[in-house]
Protein backbone atom coordinates (compact mmCIF):
# COMPACT_ATOMS: atom_id res chain seq x y z
CA UNK A 1 0.00 0.00 0.00
CA UNK A 2 1.14 3.44 -1.13
CA UNK A 3 2.12 5.77 2.00
CA UNK A 4 -0.10 8.32 2.32
CA UNK A 5 2.78 10.66 3.53
CA UNK A 6 4.66 10.34 0.30
CA UNK A 7 4.24 13.48 -2.01
CA UNK A 8 2.57 12.10 -5.68
CA UNK A 9 4.99 12.92 -8.52
CA UNK A 10 4.42 15.76 -10.09
CA UNK A 11 3.36 15.80 -13.84
CA UNK A 12 6.17 16.23 -16.05
CA UNK A 13 7.01 20.46 -16.90
CA UNK A 14 4.96 21.22 -19.79
CA UNK A 15 1.64 18.90 -19.10
CA UNK A 16 -1.16 20.61 -18.11
CA UNK A 17 -4.87 19.39 -16.64
CA UNK A 18 -7.11 18.41 -18.91
CA UNK A 19 -10.66 18.56 -18.54
CA UNK A 20 -12.74 15.11 -18.59
CA UNK A 21 -14.34 14.59 -21.67
CA UNK A 22 -15.70 11.56 -23.85
CA UNK A 23 -13.13 10.17 -26.35
CA UNK A 24 -10.68 10.48 -24.75
CA UNK A 25 -7.72 8.19 -26.14
CA UNK A 26 -4.48 6.10 -25.43
CA UNK A 27 -2.37 9.14 -26.75
CA UNK A 28 -3.90 11.68 -24.79
CA UNK A 29 -3.65 9.56 -21.25
CA UNK A 30 0.22 9.00 -22.63
CA UNK A 31 0.71 13.23 -23.68
CA UNK A 32 -0.61 13.96 -20.15
CA UNK A 33 1.39 11.39 -18.38
CA UNK A 34 4.75 12.30 -20.13
CA UNK A 35 5.20 8.55 -21.43
CA UNK A 36 4.99 6.69 -24.95
CA UNK A 37 1.89 5.20 -25.57
CA UNK A 38 2.92 2.40 -25.60
CA UNK A 39 3.90 2.62 -21.89
CA UNK A 40 -0.27 4.16 -21.17
CA UNK A 41 -1.47 1.27 -22.97
CA UNK A 42 0.51 -1.60 -21.19
CA UNK A 43 -0.77 0.01 -17.48
CA UNK A 44 -3.83 0.75 -18.47
CA UNK A 45 -4.52 -2.85 -19.73
CA UNK A 46 -2.38 -4.06 -16.55
CA UNK A 47 -0.30 -6.00 -19.00
CA UNK A 48 1.19 -9.28 -17.07
CA UNK A 49 4.75 -9.18 -18.36
CA UNK A 50 5.60 -5.56 -18.62
CA UNK A 51 7.89 -4.20 -16.24
CA UNK A 52 7.72 -0.77 -14.75
CA UNK A 53 8.24 1.43 -12.02
CA UNK A 54 5.28 2.08 -9.70
CA UNK A 55 5.87 5.76 -10.02
CA UNK A 56 5.66 5.65 -13.54
CA UNK A 57 2.58 3.53 -13.48
CA UNK A 58 0.75 5.86 -10.53
CA UNK A 59 1.43 8.62 -12.94
CA UNK A 60 -0.08 7.04 -15.82
CA UNK A 61 -3.02 6.13 -13.63
CA UNK A 62 -3.70 9.70 -12.02
CA UNK A 63 -3.99 10.94 -15.52
CA UNK A 64 -6.47 8.53 -17.06
CA UNK A 65 -8.67 9.76 -13.48
CA UNK A 66 -8.03 13.39 -14.76
CA UNK A 67 -9.06 13.11 -18.22
CA UNK A 68 -11.80 10.48 -17.74
CA UNK A 69 -10.45 8.37 -19.41
CA UNK A 70 -12.56 4.86 -20.11
CA UNK A 71 -10.77 1.83 -21.52
CA UNK A 72 -12.42 0.58 -24.58
CA UNK A 73 -13.21 -3.12 -24.13
CA UNK A 74 -13.53 -3.37 -27.93
CA UNK A 75 -10.14 -1.90 -29.27
CA UNK A 76 -8.69 -4.15 -26.48
CA UNK A 77 -9.82 -7.29 -28.05
CA UNK A 78 -8.77 -6.18 -31.12
CA UNK A 79 -5.31 -5.80 -29.89
CA UNK A 80 -5.24 -8.59 -27.58
CA UNK A 81 -6.32 -10.95 -29.69
CA UNK A 82 -9.19 -11.33 -26.49
CA UNK A 83 -13.03 -10.43 -26.31
CA UNK A 84 -13.21 -11.14 -22.57
CA UNK A 85 -16.25 -12.45 -23.46
CA UNK A 86 -18.12 -15.96 -22.46
CA UNK A 87 -20.55 -17.97 -24.99
CA UNK A 88 -23.45 -19.36 -22.89
CA UNK A 89 -24.74 -21.99 -24.64
CA UNK A 90 -28.59 -22.76 -23.71
CA UNK A 91 -31.15 -25.32 -24.76
CA UNK A 92 -34.37 -22.62 -26.23
CA UNK A 93 -36.56 -24.88 -24.45
CA UNK A 94 -35.03 -23.49 -20.92
CA UNK A 95 -35.34 -20.36 -21.76
CA UNK A 96 -39.61 -20.00 -23.88
CA UNK A 97 -40.97 -23.48 -22.24
CA UNK A 98 -44.03 -23.19 -21.65
CA UNK A 99 -43.36 -25.88 -18.39
CA UNK A 100 -42.41 -23.55 -15.36
CA UNK A 101 -39.99 -25.93 -14.49
CA UNK A 102 -38.04 -25.83 -17.80
CA UNK A 103 -38.37 -21.66 -17.95
CA UNK A 104 -37.55 -21.18 -14.39
CA UNK A 105 -34.45 -23.07 -14.17
CA UNK A 106 -33.08 -21.77 -17.69
CA UNK A 107 -33.23 -18.50 -16.43
CA UNK A 108 -31.47 -19.20 -13.02
CA UNK A 109 -29.03 -20.71 -15.22
CA UNK A 110 -28.95 -17.61 -17.24
CA UNK A 111 -28.51 -14.96 -14.26
CA UNK A 112 -25.88 -17.20 -12.25
CA UNK A 113 -23.60 -17.34 -15.61
CA UNK A 114 -23.90 -13.83 -16.09
CA UNK A 115 -23.46 -12.54 -12.24
CA UNK A 116 -20.60 -14.88 -12.20
CA UNK A 117 -18.93 -13.78 -15.31
CA UNK A 118 -19.39 -9.83 -14.23
CA UNK A 119 -17.46 -10.81 -11.21
CA UNK A 120 -14.43 -12.24 -12.86
CA UNK A 121 -15.05 -8.72 -15.31
CA UNK A 122 -16.84 -10.58 -18.34
CA UNK A 123 -19.58 -10.37 -20.47
CA UNK A 124 -21.38 -12.66 -21.49
CA UNK A 125 -23.26 -13.73 -25.34
CA UNK A 126 -26.38 -16.29 -25.05
CA UNK A 127 -26.38 -18.24 -27.60
CA UNK A 128 -29.65 -20.17 -27.59
CA UNK A 129 -30.04 -23.82 -29.09
CA UNK A 130 -33.28 -24.53 -31.61
CA UNK A 131 -35.04 -27.70 -30.34
CA UNK A 132 -35.44 -30.17 -33.85
CA UNK A 133 -33.21 -30.84 -36.22
CA UNK A 134 -35.02 -28.08 -38.58
CA UNK A 135 -33.46 -25.35 -36.75
CA UNK A 136 -30.63 -27.33 -34.99
CA UNK A 137 -27.94 -24.61 -34.69
CA UNK A 138 -24.13 -25.76 -36.36
CA UNK A 139 -21.00 -26.10 -34.70
CA UNK A 140 -19.55 -23.26 -36.76
CA UNK A 141 -22.23 -21.10 -35.88
CA UNK A 142 -21.27 -21.02 -32.55
CA UNK A 143 -17.28 -21.30 -32.81
CA UNK A 144 -17.94 -18.22 -34.98
CA UNK A 145 -18.71 -16.23 -32.33
CA UNK A 146 -16.51 -13.32 -31.13
CA UNK A 147 -16.33 -14.97 -28.04
CA UNK A 148 -13.60 -16.70 -25.39
CA UNK A 149 -14.86 -19.87 -24.43
CA UNK A 150 -18.43 -21.46 -23.51
CA UNK A 151 -20.33 -22.43 -21.01
CA UNK A 152 -22.93 -24.60 -21.99
CA UNK A 153 -25.63 -25.66 -19.97
CA UNK A 154 -28.02 -28.46 -19.68
CA UNK A 155 -27.29 -30.29 -23.11
CA UNK A 156 -28.97 -33.18 -23.84
CA UNK A 157 -27.02 -33.88 -27.47
CA UNK A 158 -23.64 -35.57 -26.51
CA UNK A 159 -22.75 -35.78 -30.19
CA UNK A 160 -22.90 -31.82 -30.39
CA UNK A 161 -21.11 -31.08 -27.26
CA UNK A 162 -18.51 -33.98 -28.50
CA UNK A 163 -18.25 -31.90 -31.64
CA UNK A 164 -17.61 -28.83 -29.55
CA UNK A 165 -15.45 -30.03 -28.23
CA UNK A 166 -13.60 -31.36 -30.88
CA UNK A 167 -13.35 -27.83 -32.63
CA UNK A 168 -10.90 -26.62 -29.92
CA UNK A 169 -12.78 -23.68 -27.90
CA UNK A 170 -12.27 -24.13 -24.61
CA UNK A 171 -15.38 -24.80 -22.94
CA UNK A 172 -17.29 -25.99 -19.24
CA UNK A 173 -20.60 -28.05 -18.98
CA UNK A 174 -23.10 -26.91 -16.19
CA UNK A 175 -25.59 -29.44 -15.02
CA UNK A 176 -24.91 -32.27 -17.97
CA UNK A 177 -22.54 -34.84 -18.22
CA UNK A 178 -20.82 -35.22 -21.83
CA UNK A 179 -17.46 -33.86 -21.93
CA UNK A 180 -14.51 -33.80 -19.72
CA UNK A 181 -15.38 -30.59 -17.94
CA UNK A 182 -18.53 -30.94 -16.28
CA UNK A 183 -19.81 -28.73 -12.94
CA UNK A 184 -22.98 -30.39 -11.73
CA UNK A 185 -25.25 -30.34 -8.26
CA UNK A 186 -24.26 -33.67 -6.17
CA UNK A 187 -27.61 -35.27 -7.89
CA UNK A 188 -26.85 -38.60 -5.85
CA UNK A 189 -26.30 -36.97 -2.63
CA UNK A 190 -28.93 -34.32 -2.75
CA UNK A 191 -31.53 -37.65 -3.59
CA UNK A 192 -29.86 -39.59 -0.26
CA UNK A 193 -30.44 -36.52 2.10
CA UNK A 194 -33.61 -36.52 0.80
CA UNK A 195 -34.24 -39.93 1.64
CA UNK A 196 -32.33 -39.56 4.98
CA UNK A 197 -34.81 -37.11 6.12
CA UNK A 198 -37.90 -38.60 5.29
CA UNK A 199 -36.70 -42.31 6.76
CA UNK A 200 -35.82 -39.86 10.27
CA UNK A 201 -39.08 -38.40 10.37
CA UNK A 202 -40.65 -42.16 10.11
CA UNK A 203 -41.56 -42.58 6.66
CA UNK A 204 -40.92 -46.10 5.10
CA UNK A 205 -43.38 -46.27 1.93
CA UNK A 206 -41.32 -43.69 -0.62
CA UNK A 207 -41.99 -42.62 -3.70
CA UNK A 208 -40.09 -40.95 -6.33
CA UNK A 209 -41.18 -39.42 -8.96
CA UNK A 210 -38.33 -40.16 -12.04
CA UNK A 211 -37.22 -36.83 -14.38
CA UNK A 212 -37.99 -37.69 -18.23
CA UNK A 213 -35.82 -39.62 -20.48
CA UNK A 214 -32.40 -39.88 -20.42
CA UNK A 215 -31.36 -36.75 -18.46
CA UNK A 216 -28.42 -37.05 -17.07
CA UNK A 217 -30.09 -35.38 -13.71
CA UNK A 218 -32.75 -37.70 -13.73
CA UNK A 219 -30.39 -41.03 -14.20
CA UNK A 220 -28.53 -39.87 -11.01
CA UNK A 221 -31.25 -38.72 -8.73
CA UNK A 222 -32.91 -41.75 -9.30
CA UNK A 223 -29.93 -43.83 -8.63
CA UNK A 224 -29.02 -41.61 -5.76
CA UNK A 225 -32.94 -42.35 -4.59
CA UNK A 226 -33.02 -45.86 -4.74
CA UNK A 227 -29.27 -46.47 -3.36
CA UNK A 228 -30.12 -44.43 -0.06
CA UNK A 229 -33.14 -46.95 0.20
CA UNK A 230 -30.73 -49.68 0.66
CA UNK A 231 -28.89 -47.93 2.45
CA UNK A 232 -31.50 -47.06 4.95
CA UNK A 233 -32.47 -50.30 5.08
CA UNK A 234 -35.61 -50.32 3.36
CA UNK A 235 -36.37 -52.62 0.30
CA UNK A 236 -37.02 -50.91 -3.22
CA UNK A 237 -39.50 -53.21 -4.37
CA UNK A 238 -41.59 -51.91 -1.46
CA UNK A 239 -41.32 -48.92 -3.05
CA UNK A 240 -41.27 -47.61 -6.42
CA UNK A 241 -40.44 -45.23 -8.87
CA UNK A 242 -43.64 -43.52 -11.05
CA UNK A 243 -43.00 -41.19 -14.10
CA UNK A 244 -45.94 -38.84 -14.52
CA UNK A 245 -48.69 -37.15 -12.37
CA UNK A 246 -51.00 -39.91 -13.64
CA UNK A 247 -48.69 -42.35 -11.91
CA UNK A 248 -48.64 -40.01 -8.44
CA UNK A 249 -52.38 -39.95 -8.28
CA UNK A 250 -52.86 -43.93 -8.62
CA UNK A 251 -50.44 -44.23 -5.85
CA UNK A 252 -51.93 -41.88 -3.72
CA UNK A 253 -55.76 -43.58 -4.12
CA UNK A 254 -54.10 -46.81 -2.72
CA UNK A 255 -55.80 -48.02 0.42
CA UNK A 256 -54.43 -46.42 3.48
CA UNK A 257 -52.17 -48.99 4.53
CA UNK A 258 -50.75 -49.32 1.01
CA UNK A 259 -50.34 -45.56 -0.47
CA UNK A 260 -46.82 -43.99 -0.23
CA UNK A 261 -46.79 -41.16 2.65
CA UNK A 262 -43.64 -39.85 0.77
CA UNK A 263 -42.31 -38.20 -2.33
CA UNK A 264 -39.33 -37.49 -3.58
CA UNK A 265 -40.05 -35.22 -6.76
CA UNK A 266 -37.03 -34.84 -9.38
CA UNK A 267 -37.54 -30.77 -9.32
CA UNK A 268 -39.57 -28.35 -7.45
CA UNK A 269 -42.15 -28.24 -10.17
CA UNK A 270 -42.96 -31.91 -9.71
CA UNK A 271 -43.19 -31.65 -6.08
CA UNK A 272 -45.74 -28.90 -6.45
CA UNK A 273 -47.50 -31.20 -8.91
CA UNK A 274 -47.74 -33.36 -6.34
CA UNK A 275 -49.24 -31.03 -3.72
CA UNK A 276 -51.81 -30.21 -6.12
CA UNK A 277 -53.01 -34.00 -7.30
CA UNK A 278 -52.81 -34.73 -2.72
CA UNK A 279 -55.21 -31.32 -2.37
CA UNK A 280 -57.43 -32.95 -5.39
CA UNK A 281 -58.03 -36.49 -3.57
CA UNK A 282 -58.33 -35.23 -0.06
CA UNK A 283 -54.68 -35.77 1.32
CA UNK A 284 -53.01 -32.94 3.76
CA UNK A 285 -49.47 -32.30 3.76
CA UNK A 286 -48.10 -32.62 6.01
CA UNK A 287 -50.11 -34.85 7.89
CA UNK A 288 -50.57 -37.49 5.37
CA UNK A 289 -48.28 -37.06 2.92
CA UNK A 290 -44.56 -35.35 3.24
CA UNK A 291 -43.04 -34.53 -0.45
CA UNK A 292 -39.39 -32.68 -1.00
CA UNK A 293 -38.46 -31.26 -4.69
CA UNK A 294 -35.02 -30.75 -5.77
CA UNK A 295 -33.71 -27.36 -7.38
CA UNK A 296 -34.98 -24.38 -4.64
CA UNK A 297 -35.87 -22.28 -6.61
CA UNK A 298 -38.65 -19.24 -6.51
CA UNK A 299 -41.84 -21.30 -7.07
CA UNK A 300 -40.70 -23.29 -3.85
CA UNK A 301 -40.84 -20.75 -1.33
CA UNK A 302 -43.77 -19.36 -2.60
CA UNK A 303 -45.70 -22.65 -2.62
CA UNK A 304 -48.40 -23.77 0.41
CA UNK A 305 -47.09 -25.07 2.16
CA UNK A 306 -43.70 -23.77 1.56
CA UNK A 307 -41.49 -26.63 -0.03
CA UNK A 308 -38.83 -28.70 1.98
CA UNK A 309 -36.31 -29.05 -1.18
CA UNK A 310 -32.79 -29.96 -2.21
CA UNK A 311 -30.54 -26.60 -3.14
CA UNK A 312 -28.92 -26.81 -6.50
CA UNK A 313 -25.99 -24.19 -5.98
CA UNK A 314 -26.48 -23.12 -9.48
CA UNK A 315 -24.16 -19.74 -8.28
CA UNK A 316 -21.51 -21.72 -7.17
CA UNK A 317 -20.96 -24.17 -10.34
CA UNK A 318 -21.05 -20.58 -12.84
CA UNK A 319 -18.48 -19.57 -10.28
CA UNK A 320 -16.38 -22.88 -10.81
CA UNK A 321 -17.07 -22.89 -14.62
CA UNK A 322 -16.05 -19.12 -15.02
CA UNK A 323 -12.71 -19.83 -13.29
CA UNK A 324 -12.05 -22.63 -15.17
CA UNK A 325 -12.59 -21.74 -18.44
CA UNK A 326 -10.23 -18.58 -17.17
CA UNK A 327 -7.60 -21.51 -15.72
CA UNK A 328 -7.45 -22.49 -19.75
CA UNK A 329 -7.04 -19.48 -21.18
CA UNK A 330 -4.04 -19.12 -19.12
CA UNK A 331 -2.47 -22.63 -19.65
CA UNK A 332 -2.97 -23.87 -16.52
CA UNK A 333 -3.96 -27.39 -15.40
CA UNK A 334 -7.46 -28.79 -16.74
CA UNK A 335 -9.84 -30.28 -14.62
CA UNK A 336 -10.25 -33.37 -16.61
CA UNK A 337 -13.30 -35.11 -14.67
CA UNK A 338 -16.59 -34.32 -13.39
CA UNK A 339 -17.05 -32.19 -10.34
CA UNK A 340 -19.72 -32.69 -8.22
CA UNK A 341 -21.29 -29.73 -6.18
CA UNK A 342 -22.59 -30.48 -2.90
CA UNK A 343 -25.94 -29.93 -2.23
CA UNK A 344 -28.44 -28.96 0.41
CA UNK A 345 -31.22 -30.39 1.95
CA UNK A 346 -33.64 -26.90 2.71
CA UNK A 347 -36.72 -28.39 5.36
CA UNK A 348 -39.71 -25.92 5.13
CA UNK A 349 -43.49 -27.36 5.91
CA UNK A 350 -44.10 -29.63 3.12
CA UNK A 351 -42.73 -32.92 5.37
CA UNK A 352 -43.22 -33.90 8.54
CA UNK A 353 -43.69 -36.67 10.88
CA UNK A 354 -45.04 -39.89 9.03
CA UNK A 355 -48.40 -40.62 9.76
CA UNK A 356 -49.20 -42.97 12.59
CA UNK A 357 -50.40 -45.81 10.89
CA UNK A 358 -47.15 -45.77 8.99
CA UNK A 359 -45.44 -45.96 12.37
CA UNK A 360 -47.34 -48.70 13.63
CA UNK A 361 -45.39 -50.98 11.05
Amino acid sequence: MMNSSLQRPAPPRGSKRVRATTGVTVQDVAHQAGVSKTTAASILRNAPDFQVSETTRHRVLEAAKQLGYQRNAVAVALSSGCTNTVGLLLPLPNINARLPASRIYGQDIFVAVFQAASRAGLRVTAIPMPSGFAGRLRVQDVTDRSVDGLVMASMRDADFVHQIYDAGIPCVEIGSGHGRHLFHPDNEGGAQSAVAHLVELGHRRIVHWRGAGDNYAAIHRCKGFLDALVAQGLCPKQNTVVNDAEEIASQLRLPLLQRPTAVFAYNDFQALTTLDVAREIGLRVPEDLSVIGFDDNILAESARPQLTTIRNPLGIQADAAIQLLQAMWHGEKEIETPYAVPTQLIVRQSTGTAPFSERLL
